[in-house]
């Protein structure tokens, strides 16, 4: 199916604005030994300059990559039929997901839908 497929230029802009350092943190974080607040610096150095770096040409990278901006949000999700997809999603993750990470999931549920 169509929407299933992630385009290129898509796929490089996600890596592009990713998650910086995520993992890298939590390496540094938990690495032994003396040298734990070494890499724990440099780590930080890293991610600071990659978030900046990044950041400050993520416009550069959207037209260098052809992806468009500022475009009519509702018509896309019209034309992706991307409210029906997050009513799905949403049903899923309020039936199997939101009653065991949320305390009293069902209590504060049905008290808003009593309002």
């Amino acid at each position: 199916r169509k929407d299933l497929k992630i385009r290129s230029a898509t796929a490089h802009m996600l890596w592009f604005s990713g998650l910086r350092g995520a993992v890298a943190y939590a390496c540094a974080k938990t690495f032994p030994g003396p040298n734990k607040s070494f890499f724990l610096s440099t780590t930080m150095a890293i991610v600071m300059g990659t978030v900046f770096t990044f950041g400050c040409s993520t416009d550069w990278a959207l037209t260098a990559l052809k992806i468009p901006m500022n475009c009519d949000e509702d018509q896309y999700m019209r034309d992706n039929q991307t409210q029906a997809k997050m009513n799905w999603i949403n049903r899923i993750e309020n039936k199997y997901i939101n009653p065991y990470i949320i305390r009293d999931y069902h209590n504060n549920n049905n008290n808003n839908n009593n309002n």
